[in-house]
């Protein structure tokens, strides 16, 4: 079953919410099982304007009209519509038809009268025109029957042929079958195990390539996680420079602070206690030692330089006096190990040498013996082991040629196998996805499967190519979709997705369309159509890339006289869009734009189109589009209902495309295992030529053996010695280069212990030069502050304030820039974070209604979502606390599982709109009890009892009617049921605002209030979503929140 959200039809929009359990020709609507339709058209008004002599287009206006009395018995009986066949619906179509035209005649019958001549003209050259097309039609069909009658008999030849040859293979076949039977009984055991291992091959193969398959996976997703993670540590790396750079920024204020307060606190002292003049006197004489002592640590510091320079001069000429040393000791160690490698391959070289040389003197002497040598037996032995292979191999060539006839034969058939319905397709969809849209789509169409209406068929699964269920007419179709979508991205909106069921719909509506020109209205969905005496393709309206030039559409449309016979005129979008649009622009009725108004609607996100390339008794060749706001498709299994989303045209044309390759593939795998059979029969044969040669070359073999003893003999001889004299010469030359070494290694030494006393006494002038600086530094400082001291104690008292003002400036500056870098510190439950800046994104939460037992009974009956628990209360009484707009819905929602709602209002009246309020009271399962509230909810592991009181609001005496209170107690009521009751409360919602420091400041509800850029009053904390202070609380409000935040804090921190 598929259910839709709204409906646009020709035009006019109709907001209704309607469920289409069957569409088929021969049942309307049923509303036995799914409840009945809320309204009906009842005057259904055609409007037909020509746009030229070969255009029509139509607009459907339906205006609904309600008769309550007709919904009430719909609605109380729930009766099914009675149906009308195929047949009684085409016979109602060529009825209408007939009546219409009747009408007609006689209303217009004077006007008809004077202009019969000139019509009367006009039919006779029509019909002439078309009584020679089909002759022309029917000689090419003539022409056609004779070649197939023709390609049958050379085809029923061939067949007598490969039977006769057939016969002749057979015969051949069970001889050899006999044989091969003979030989099986002998060699069981030895061709099941070769059996056994070909499976085994086979699997392996199998197995090699999907281990391939994985491996070739794993690389790419190593290769994209790779390039992830060099990006994050790119990323990483920048973060820690820029945190760096930062730190030494704060510790530069830091130290700047600290001077500046040193330097504030001595202008205070300064400015409080004027020094004496023996005081003045002490300091210029500790500034005079001060400098004195800088000026001898100074002279010690140069002296200690040049040393330095001195020990590094020396040690670098030792340096390069060592490595050259280095180089020559590695030069002969590389020189030593070469040679030892030499000796070592010589050593087994000359082994090598002794051994063969013993092996092949036996062997001559096991010839002079009449001794068969291992290697000869092993020749001899192969030599039988090919004679026994030669049977087997012939017999594997009889197989392997029943092979390839069997394949044959299947390639015959595979022709058969694929053809090019639309239905295949949207079956082999469905039972490779499950997606319920396709399997709508195809079931739809089969319940049409021979049914005509007119002069047309609806659906075909024989001769589905005379409908509009091939493959080419999905092509065709997504090529007008992707216009659609090209004119709504022109206008600025969203494109369409197209769905299976409203392309199989378009094409049923559009078939009946074809028969009688107008909206068929089989469905109730929004519809376009349009029709012309001339069949145009889509690819006539597209340029070289396939796209649709919709900006000269536009001008077209604006310009009557621009390219008057350009082709795009003819397109189906030029009437429906541009020129109902400029007619909008100019007349402002939107009833004169209702094709317009179905394509640009932005709410539309699911769409179907068709073609119909062929006449009917309409006479103009149809297109037709279907458009949905949304669709909803029952599961198969009736658990419940999947909405349908539709596929993009791009992702809809790529699962197309799999299935025609599929279908190509489908032929070209039987093709596949023809020529692999072929191969198979080749090799198998080729085997059997390779065995024979094997045998003859087998035996050439043997006799060369011999011959070669003897040679292989005198060449071991001559190389036994030759390594011998080789293996000697370089162990004299090891013994020369090891000498050499050992001397050089002994000089290296010396030569290392002398570099390393230099080094040593350079370490210890350079640590000795850091001593003299650091004490030269801090003495200077001293003489600074002295300076200062001495110049401060010189200065008047205006001087020293103002200096005192200026030092508390710079205080204050520093401080600023300090805390603008602060750190903020979030402690948890268990550990401590240090952060720059903090984002409060904690949100809201549901009020609670303050009744005893609320909490206690919170998920045991007690609930604040209808739409997570709802479902746990079907067919129970469940009650709903609030007034407002969601305590209403939820009551509806919960009205649809639980037997009885009651809504428990604390006043006199509900605070939503009327609408609600009257669709509420219009529910026979909801009851109102104003001016109550819920005083107690108990039971024993559930809620089982809830007592209700009368509130101490005010309230209009006229209401209390509604509670019937027990005990002769106006005030009490009580309900108790052991099955259980539901209780939602929906009484407002309220932040989780505490987690923010209090000097954040909040509105009187506790809501945080933040500016522009989500900041809060202090400075480094961010607060977004449901716990600021908003007008607007939804989902993407407060994702927008987020970013907004996020990319403050980002710019912040990169500055």
């Amino acid at each position: 079953m598929i259910a839709l959200s709204y409906i646009h039809m020709g035009g006019i929009r109709m907001n209704k919410k309607q469920k289409i359990v069957s569409t088929t020709l021969s049942t309307v609507t049923a509303l036995s099982s799914v409840g009945a339709i809320s309204s009906l058209p009842n005057t259904v008004i055609k409007n037909v304007q020509a746009l030229d002599e070969n255009t029509v287009e139509t607009i459907q206006q339906v205006q609904p009209t309600v008769r309550t009395d007709l919904e009430k018995e719909v609605g109380d009986k729930n009766s099914t519509v009675i149906s009308t066949g195929a047949a009684l619906q085409g016979a109602e179509y060529q009825k209408n038809s007939s009546e219409e035209a009747l009408n007609n005649a006689k209303t217009n019958k004077k006007e008809n009268d004077e202009k019969l001549t000139t019509s009367q003209n006009q039919v006779d050259q029509t019909l002439a025109k078309e009584v020679k097309d089909r002759a022309q039609v029917v000689l090419q069909l003539q022409e056609t029957l004779s070649s197939q009658k023709q390609q049958k008999e050379a085809l029923d030849k061939a067949v007598e042929e490969k039977q006769n040859q057939l016969k002749d293979a057979q015969d051949k076949y069970n001889k050899a079958q006999a044989n091969y039977n003979d030989l099986a009984d002998k060699n069981k055991d030895a061709l099941d195990k070769l059996n056994q291992a070909e499976e085994d091959k086979t699997q392996y193969e199998k197995d090699l390539a999907s281990l391939n398959d994985q491996l070739t996976t794993l690389n790419k997703d190593i290769e994209t996680v790779t390039t992830k993670l060099n990006e994050e540590n790119k990323s990483l790396e920048n973060n820690k420079t820029t945190l760096s750079q930062l730190n030494t920024e704060k510790q530069t204020l830091e130290t700047d602070l600290k001077v500046s307060t040193d330097k504030l606190n001595s202008f205070k002292e300064a400015l409080n206690k004027q020094p004496t003049t023996e005081e003045v006197t002490q300091l210029q004489k500790d500034i005079d030692t001060l400098e004195k002592d800088i000026d001898t640590k100074t002279t010690q510091l140069s002296t200690l330089d040049q040393e330095i320079n001195s020990l590094t001069t020396s040690i670098e000429a030792q340096t390069t006096t060592f490595n050259e040393t280095t180089k020559k000791k590695d030069d002969l160690t590389k020189q030593y190990d070469a040679l030892t490698t030499q000796v070592n391959e010589a050593k087994t070289n000359l082994v090598t040498a002794k051994t063969n040389y013993d092996a092949a003197k036996k062997a001559v002497d096991d010839l002079k013996n009449n001794v068969d040598t291992p290697e000869l037996a092993k020749l001899k032995s192969e030599l039988y082991q090919l004679q026994k292979q030669q049977s087997a191999l012939q017999a594997q060539v009889d197989v392997t040629s029943s092979k390839l006839k069997a394949a044959e034969t299947e390639l015959a058939n595979a022709y058969t196998k694929y053809d090019n319905n639309v239905v295949n397709f949207y079956k082999e969809v469905y039972n490779n996805t499950g997606n319920l849209d396709a399997y709508y789509a195809y079931t739809e169409l089969e319940k049409y499967d021979g049914i005509k209406v007119g002069s047309a068929t609806i659906y075909d699964n024989k001769n589905y190519d005379k409908t509009m269920a091939s493959l080419s007419d999905l092509k065709e179709a997504l090529n007008y979709i992707k216009m659609c979508n090209q004119i709504r991205a022109y206008e600025g909106v969203a494109p369409l997705k197209v769905s299976y069921y409203l392309l199989a719909v378009s094409a049923i509506q559009n078939e009946f369309t074809s028969v009688k020109w107008g909206h068929s209205e089989i469905y109730p969905f929004a519809e376009n159509i349009y029709g012309s005496s001339r069949d145009y393709n889509s690819t006539d309206f597209l340029d070289q890339n396939g796209n649709l030039d919709v900006a000269y559409l536009d001008k077209l449309g604006r310009n009557q006289n621009l390219d008057v016979f350009n082709t795009q005129r003819q397109n189906p979008f030029y009437g429906w869009w541009i020129k109902e649009k400029v007619k909008y622009e100019q007349t402002k009725n939107k009833d004169d734009a209702g094709h317009y108004f179905n394509i640009i609607d932005e709410n539309y996100t699911l769409t179907g189109f068709s073609h119909n390339n062929q006449l009917h008794n309409s006479g103009y060749y149809t297109w037709g589009q279907v458009f949905a706001e949304g669709l909803v498709a029952d599961k198969l299994d009736g658990s419940g209902q999947v909405s349908i989303t539709g596929q993009s045209v791009d992702e809809f044309e790529k699962t197309l495309n799999a299935w025609i390759l599929k279908k190509a593939n489908g032929v070209q795998i039987e093709q596949n295992k023809v020529d692999a059979a072929k191969a198979e029969v080749e090799k198998a044969i080729n085997a059997l030529n390779d065995n024979k040669q094997k045998i003859s070359t087998k035996q050439t073999e043997i006799n060369n053996y011999k011959d070669n003893v003897k040679a292989q003999f005198k060449a071991a001889e001559t190389s036994y010695n030759n390594a011998k004299n080789t293996y000697d010469n370089l162990v004299n030359q090891q013994s020369s280069v090891k000498a050499e070494l050992d001397n050089t290694s002994s000089t290296l030494n010396a030569q290392k212990d002398a570099l390393t006393k230099l080094e040593d006494q350079l370490k210890a002038n350079k640590k000795e030069k850091v001593t003299l600086s650091k004490q030269i530094t801090d003495k200077k400082a001293l003489l600074a502050q002295k300076k200062e001291e001495l110049a401060n104690a010189t200065k008047d008292k205006a001087e020293l304030e103002q200096a005192l003002k200026d030092a508390n400036a710079d205080v204050d500056r520093i401080t600023a820039l300090i805390d603008e870098n602060d750190k903020k510190i979030v402690i948890t439950d268990k550990r401590k974070i240090e952060c720059r800046a903090i984002i409060i994104a904690t949100g809201a939460a549901p009020k609670k209604a303050g009744f005893e037992g609320e909490e206690e009974f919170i998920g045991k009956g007690v609930s604040y979502c209808a739409t997570c628990d709802g479902r746990f209360f079907e067919k129970k009484e469940v009650f709903v606390v609030g007034a407002g707009y969601s305590a209403c819905q939820e009551s509806i929602f919960l009205a649809q599982f639980a037997s009885k709602v009651n809504l428990i209002v604390r006043k006199n009246e509900l605070s939503c709109s009327g609408a609600i309020v009257k669709e509420l009271n219009d529910n026979s399962k909801i009851q109102v009890f104003y001016n109550s509230k819920i005083e107690k909810v108990s039971g024993n592991d559930f809620v089982q009892r809830v007592e209700i009181i009368k509130s101490e609001a005010k309230y209009n005496e006229e209401t209390i009617g509604d509670i019937e209170y027990e005990n002769n107690n106006k005030n009490t009521k009580e309900f108790e049921d052991n099955e259980g009751y539901g209780v939602f409360v929906f009484v407002g919602y309220e932040p989780e605002s505490k987690i923010a420091p209090k000097s954040v400041k909040r509105d009187e509800n506790n809501y945080i209030y933040v500016d522009d850029d989500k900041k809060t009053s202090v400075n480094g904390i961010y607060a977004v979503g449901d716990v600021t202070h908003k007008k607007v609380r939804q989902v993407i409000t407060s994702a927008s929140d987020g970013v907004v935040a996020a990319k403050i804090i980002e710019t912040i921190l990169l500055k």
